[in-house]
């Protein structure tokens, strides 16, 4: 077979040549050398372990693999677990030889010992590779894209009005951020608080303020003050959000984030919020907005209602080594 794997460099050149790979393995998504920089950033000088690898052949880098702490679903021997082979190469045992040598170095040096990752229903190889190897379906995620060039805002007319009535005013956290001191902080537990209700393959843990933070700031380039949605109720109380990000390796925008505390919801603060987000994507070019949704999110009926295309589905998977 004659390959070699090799540790990641994190080196200007490696993150250029692997986001090449990706995209060309993941073109529904494209990515840029920038977008795995500020993904990778978190990682620096913390606790939480990433791990990447390069697959060459012949003086060609022909897949990639991965495996990090997820800090939302934290555990020290629960690690997510990621890669690809290019198709012409495939069939060779490399997808192989790249998982069993991703699984020494987890259980070697961290004793891993619950693997997490995901496919799409429209990779069936992958599918097969993943289920051969232990890994069990836990639930499903529907992609769906929205293009927002002909959005018809007419039939949300009504929306901030309905809101308002409630006593909720929508602001961008860039308005937030000139009158409210703590609006990072109280943005930050109101997310914490409607993770918890994001269905989940396990509980979710709390990424520590300072990690948020990094994410959550103007040096991450993907990150949208004025994408983040935020309704306030009149005393104060942040009680709902739905957020927006950058992606540096093509002109989509991706929803983070909709969610609105329990005492709020059915009262139309969701779609208020999903509408202003779709306002903002037009405004910045007739951007088109994908998200995820797991199969029996009420937020996904939502998302159809509003005209939403369904994508493949996002397979979750999960591996309890013995």
């Amino acid at each position: 077979m004659g390959i070699t794997i090799r540790e990641f460099k994190f080196s200007a050149a490696d993150y250029a040549v692997l986001a090449n790979l990706r995209t060309r393995i993941w073109p529904e998504h494209p990515t840029s050398a920038e977008d795995l920089r500020l993904d990778d950033k978190l990682y620096e000088n913390s606790h939480y372990v990433l791990r990447r690898f390069m697959v060459e052949q012949n003086g060609e880098t022909v897949g990639y693999g991965v495996f990090f702490h997820m800090p939302w679903l934290y555990d020290p021997q629960r690690f997510f677990i990621n890669g690809g082979v290019l198709e012409q190469y495939r069939g060779r045992g490399i997808g192989q030889a790249l998982y069993d040598h991703i699984l020494r170095c987890m259980r070697e040096a961290y004793d891993g010992n619950e693997l997490h990752t995901w496919t799409t229903e429209s990779r069936p190889f992958s599918i097969r590779f993943l289920e051969k190897r232990g890994f069990v379906e836990k639930m499903r995620n529907w992609e769906s894209r929205l293009d927002t060039a002909n959005f018809d805002f007419s039939r949300y007319a009504g929306v901030a009005a309905k809101v308002a009535a409630n006593g909720v005013q929508i602001k961008t956290l860039t308005e937030l951020l000139e009158e409210d001191p703590d609006a990072m902080r109280k943005l930050y537990e109101l997310e914490w608080v409607l993770s918890q209700d994001v269905p989940a393959a396990r509980e979710p843990t709390k990424v520590p303020f300072e990690d948020w933070i990094e994410r959550h700031s103007e040096k991450h380039k993907g990150f949208i003050p004025e994408g983040n949605f935020i309704a306030v109720a009149a005393d104060g109380d942040y009680v709902g959000v739905s957020t927006l990000w950058r992606s540096l390796g093509s002109d989509m925008l991706y929803i983070g984030l909709t969610g609105v505390k329990r005492e709020w919801r059915r009262k139309g603060i969701a779609r208020a919020l999903k509408v202003r987000a779709i306002r903002l994507a037009k405004d910045m070019g007739d951007r088109v907005i994908c998200t995820w949704n797991e199969q029996n999110n009420p937020m996904y009926l939502l998302n159809l209602e509003l005209g939403f295309v369904t994508q493949p589905a996002e397979i979750l998977y999960i591996n309890e080594l013995e």
